[in-house]
């Protein structure tokens, strides 16, 4: 069992380098993981800031402090709700859809990068993905 807990262990550093989740500047965009998942969140219509914090797990105060930075950016706005002012909505800019659809573009570009190391394993690699997924 040892062993299969050092791989597992293999694995999720691998894991962890590719995607970039320690970097300082995710995709090189100069914002860490967890604000680059915010903004993936937040929509040009808008979306509820309790349904952001509930969906990525976050605490208030960070979330609190992400968003602030996304709107210092300009890539964000945050307002009270129309229909319950208790509520908050993170509404995406046009510099902010810019922005996410560079992410995209980057993250794109990532994923096909591993399916190219991976050449004629592709099938399987998406199989142990699936895998894990569900496990």
């Amino acid at each position: 069992m040892l062993d299969a807990i050092a791989r597992l262990r293999r694995f999720n550093r691998i894991v962890t380098r590719e995607i970039g989740a320690l970097d300082m500047s995710y995709l090189g965009r100069g914002r860490p993981l967890s604000t680059a998942r915010v903004l993936h969140l937040i929509t040009p219509q808008g979306t509820d800031v309790a349904f952001i914090r509930q969906t990525l797990g976050f605490d208030s105060g960070l979330l609190s402090r992400l968003l602030r930075a996304l709107e210092d950016e300009g890539l964000i706005r945050v307002t009270p709700d129309p229909a319950d002012r208790r509520r908050r909505i993170a509404q995406m800019t046009e510099a902010g859809q810019a922005e996410w659809k560079i992410y995209d573009d980057l993250g794109h570009a990532k994923a096909r990068q591993v399916f190219d190391k991976a050449g004629s394993r592709q099938q399987a690699l998406i199989d142990a993905m699936d895998l894990i997924a569900t496990v």
